[in-house]
Order: structure tokens, then sequence, then C-alpha cells
């Protein structure tokens, strides 16, 4: 073998590992994972305007469900991940194709109150298992109207669900407002609405319940 190939060949290895670290460190769930690692739960009554807050509670819808992409399961929010396989790859290694997520607004409540959520979001919620068999039509029609390959490839996809019920984990800028349809905080004082609130480049991080660990 040519010593220009050997070289060759461990560049590729090394690219192809650096790439794969990178893939896994950008991942939306570690990436939400590393956020809310940063700060503790906040009761929900206690929240701040002007506050950065975690608060861990259960999720209630705030209108009509939408439906996931290709399993058409309706919920509030998703995040799809449809992936080819690496051609020639010894490891039988997936790629990522296509991505898609969605989340409307949403109610999150804890024992001390309720809070209105509201995006852009980081989506770290876990997928469900990998599947790559009978996959449905609406997952070549997403991926033709993407203009991407159909053929011939190896394709899987994973899809994850925020659903009415689930108990998550959220972070993102506190607003507090008077506001009639809010809480009340005491006897003589106006009710209020607590917002947890994203921007483009703080969107509201979601998670799957993150719960603090017993001292």
């Amino acid at each position: 073998m040519s010593p220009w190939i050997a070289v060759f060949e461990v560049m590729c290895v090394a690219l192809g590992g650096a790439g794969y670290v990178l893939g896994r460190w950008m991942d939306p769930r570690r990436r939400a994972r590393r956020a809310l690692e940063r700060v503790s739960d906040t009761p929900i009554r206690e929240l701040a305007d002007g506050d950065w807050a975690r608060v861990t509670g259960t999720v209630a819808a705030l209108d009509v469900l939408q439906q996931s992409p290709v399993t058409q399961r309706r919920c509030i929010g998703f995040r799809l991940l449809i992936e080819t396989a690496v051609r020639n790859d010894p490891s039988n290694g997936f790629t990522p194709l296509l991505t898609r997520e969605s989340c409307q607004p949403f109610s999150i409540s804890d024992e001390t109150g309720t809070a209105l959520v509201e995006g852009p979001f980081l989506m770290g919620l876990d997928v469900d298992d990998s599947s790559w068999t009978d996959l449905p039509p609406a997952l070549f029609k997403l991926l033709e109207e993407a203009g991407k390959p159909t053929t011939p490839a190896h394709f899987r996809f994973r899809e994850a669900w925020l659903l009415p019920g689930d108990r998550v984990t959220v972070a993102g800028a506190v607003s507090v407002g008077v506001h009639p349809a809010g809480e009340p905080r005491g006897f003589r004082e106006p009710p209020v609405m607590r917002r947890i609130v994203g921007t483009d480049r703080a969107p509201v991080v979601l998670r799957d319940a993150v719960e603090e660990a017993p001292p």
C-alpha cells in the first residue's frame, strides 16, 4: 500500500471521528442538558420578572394539537430526525439528512402555580427508538419536498413528541405582568401572568423532566 493512501485513510478516519464527536456535542438533547445543569429549579410562584430560571412541571395544551410529520401523532410539539446510512461504512453508521421541529406555546404547572411557555425552543426531548422498516409514505414525501434523494438509500427516522400531561423541565427568560387571566398574588394584589419566553438567540430550553438529586 502506498504511504499516501495510508495517510489519506488515517485522515478520513480522523475527520469522521471529529465529525461524530461534534455531532454528539451539538445534539439538541445534550445541548439542553448542559444548559439545564447550570441552574436549579425555581417554584413557579417565585418566578421574578427579568430572571433566567428553570422550572419543572406538567404540560397542558393551550391550542388545538398539531400532528407530527411522519407518524401523524397529535402533539403540542415534535422533533423529527431522518438519517441515511453512510455508504461503505464498516461501522454501519448513519448521517443526518433532514430535521424538522415545531412546538406550540403551552402551560406548565407545579404545586405552586402555572406559567405560560412560549418559544422559540431548543427541543431537547428524548426520541423514540429508531425505525427503518415499514417507512411511511409521509417520510418520502418530506424528503421529496425538501429536495433530498430518496433512492438508493437506507433510511431511518426518529421522532420526539411533547404531549399534554408530560412532565418536562424548561428554562428561559421570565416575564411577569399584571393580567386579568393570571393568578392572584394576595388578597389585595392584582392577578399576574408568569411567562417563560425565548428569542432566536436565547431559545427556551425544553427537555424531559430533570429531577433534583436527593441531598
